[in-house]
């Protein structure tokens, strides 16, 4: 018969406590401690977007990653050799970023923070709170397709005329499409689990049309 550890250490204490004379101590009975086993890092906290940044920086982003090409590849060195990436800040450009902040105010909206600055590492910074979020996309749209030569950055992404831009692969920038798809009628019906009421116009679906 096997006997377990467990049973060999209880049968261990019990000896010495009947040989000493003291009460032995029931193992089974007695608070184990936890053991000490190894643990992993602690998992990141979730953390809570305090702003929504639109910037447009002094140097242009896209001139940056062409100029960071060049350096990995020779041959696309023709993009920025004859640019300095500076961007300009048009003298109606405010007023373009007040026209476009009232176009799009509500009574409940929050009034962003606006900071326009020639001198500074970005010409243009714009805070929007973010629960407003949608209001704050639709304003950074709006300057920038009314400020086509200009490039911006909204939340971390590249905007240009009026269109975000990701880098695909390596060597590319793309634009990209924002806008949730709509999905058609017929299907969007079957998903809310609502169909359209009948027209009683139309013929009876089982008889052919004549």
């Amino acid at each position: 018969m096997r006997i377990s550890w467990a049973t060999l250490v209880q049968r261990s204490f019990n000896a010495i406590g009947s040989q000493s004379g003291e009460p032995s101590y029931d193992l089974d009975t007695m608070a184990r401690p936890l053991p000490t086993l190894p643990r992993g890092p602690k998992r990141d906290e979730v953390r809570e977007i305090d702003r929504i940044v639109l910037s447009c920086p002094k140097v242009s982003p896209e001139y940056q990653f062409r100029a960071f090409l060049a350096l990995v590849k020779p041959q696309f060195k023709k993009a920025v050799v004859h640019r300095s990436g500076k961007q300009t800040w048009p003298r109606s450009a405010r007023k373009v970023v007040v026209e476009s902040i009232e176009k799009f105010a509500t009574s409940r909206s929050r009034a962003p923070l606006v900071s326009i600055q020639r001198d500074a590492v970005d010409l243009l910074a714009i805070e929007f709170d973010p629960r407003d979020a949608r209001r704050a996309r639709s304003i950074s749209l709006e300057i920038s397709q009314r400020l086509p030569k200009l490039w911006f950055v909204f939340d971390g992404r590249l905007l240009h005329a009026g269109r975000f831009y990701r880098q695909q692969g390596r060597y590319r920038l793309v634009p990209v499409s924002m806008r949730v798809p709509r999905l058609p009628r017929e299907l969007f019906l079957t998903m809310a689990g609502a169909a359209d009421a009948p027209d009683p116009a139309d013929p009876a679906g089982d008889d052919p049309d004549e």
